[in-house]
């Protein structure tokens, strides 16, 4: 108000506009059990060619020490540097709105991206066109197409075939473990849309918050194997959704979550490719395991007992509900008890409804809230631990962010 203090019928306002600085730099640094240290650069130039379209440079960098198991150790820690460096680095164009579609927002991606999973590393470099949609403030639609190339590193320097070599009799096993290896090339094409109902997206206390992705994904070329019993083409469909809901009761909040995901072939005789298979395990999925711990449940079943019982593998259908019950302690600092639900499978035709169908897990921890989110620790649990396959009694988790 210009005269704050006067009354008037009709009050002026003077109001102050001060435009952003064209360009900025901005780093963040962080560690978790599941990625090690971590840490993002990012530079952008908000309005290229005067029009508000956007240029980002972002490079994410992840170097990983804290092995949760002498597997994950040994398959990470002897890697040369620069294949132990997980990174995702990206170009992108932003641009703010289409000719005539306001609220539509366009972007393209160049990506280059190393990732190291508990059974395989994966380079890969791609271009990604994204149109998204917001009709308003808690909808938004997304549509994606990509083309990609990928090179699948198994770890330990073998292959397939000599993993399996002193179990060769075992026909489920050899079909289940088909991983295409080497380099590959595909397009895919995916459509997600997400409903915030949430009262606060990084410290949510009320309300509920849903996602639902399909993907279609085929592959172009892939390297010859010399092996018959392994398919050179993906062709797949795939689909996931996550339901969270979020329930106020005074100062304790009881947080849930159930997602879903599974993969339809298009082709008789197809392989997923690994870097689209699901993994259960860590701070994101079942906290009772290390990251990606958990083996598909029909392949437990037939490795059980073999000399091989470590060997890991995605899955193709997976289920997971989640629920955690959240409370104050001393200003920020906030407990919380946990129980984790769920299991995956390779074939999702193997599923048998037996005890064995829920691999459930439980826990407590202790969270700082911060204004981007709490700092979680998390101590789970495996109650039902299968030795045979190495699986840990109790899981340490740490991460900024809980769901």
């Amino acid at each position: 108000p210009r005269d704050p203090d006067l009354p008037e019928r009709v009050k002026p306002i003077t109001v102050q506009v001060h435009e952003r600085m064209p360009q900025y730099f901005d780093y963040q640094l962080g560690i978790s059990t599941g990625q090690g240290v971590r840490s993002s650069f990012e530079y952008g130039y908000r309005n290229l060619f005067g029009y508000a379209v956007g240029l980002t440079f972002r490079a994410q960098l992840g170097f990983q020490f804290f092995f949760q198991d002498s597997q994950l150790e040994r398959n990470i820690s002897g890697l040369p540097v620069l294949d132990r460096l997980e990174r995702r680095v990206t170009a992108t164009m932003a641009f703010p709105q289409i000719s005539g579609l306001d609220d539509v927002r366009a972007t393209l991606d160049l990506v280059h991206l190393r990732d190291n999973l508990r059974l395989f590393g994966l380079d890969k470099n791609g271009v990604v066109l994204s149109l998204n949609w917001r009709p308003e403030s808690r909808l938004s639609l997304t549509w994606s197409a990509e083309v990609e190339h990928n090179g699948v590193q198994m770890f330990e320097g073998e292959t397939i075939d000599a993993i399996l070599m002193d179990d060769m009799t075992t026909p489920e096993l050899l079909r289940l473990l088909r991983v295409p290896q080497g380099n590959s090339a595909a397009v895919s094409s995916r459509l997600a849309a997400t409903v915030d109902q949430r009262d606060n997206s990084f410290v949510p206390t009320d309300g509920w918050y849903a996602a639902g992705s399909v993907e279609w994904a085929r592959s172009l070329i892939t390297e010859a194997q010399g092996d018959e019993m392994r398919a050179p083409v993906m062709h797949i469909l795939k689909l996931s959704a996550t339901l969270n809901g979020y329930v106020s009761l005074g100062d304790v909040v009881f947080a849930g979550q159930v997602r879903l995901g599974g993969i339809i072939p298009l082709e008789s005789g197809q392989t997923t490719f690994a870097n689209r298979q699901f993994f259960l395990g860590g701070v994101d999925t079942l906290r009772g395991f290390n990251q990606d711990q958990l083996q598909p449940q029909d392949l437990a079943d037939a490795i059980m007992g073999t000399a091989n019982p470590t060997i890991l593998r995605g899955g193709e259908f997976f289920y997971l509900v989640r629920a955690e019950l959240r409370f104050p302690i001393y200003g920020a600092i906030h407990g919380a008890v946990f129980t984790d639900l769920g299991n995956h499978w390779a074939d999702p035709t193997l599923i048998v409804f037996n005890a064995d169908f829920v691999r459930p897990t439980l826990g407590f921890g202790g969270r700082v809230v911060t204004p981007v989110g709490p700092l979680a620790i998390d101590l789970g649990f495996n109650p039902m631990v299968r030795e045979a396959l190495n699986e840990p009694i109790v899981a340490v988790h740490f991460s900024l962010g809980v769901f």
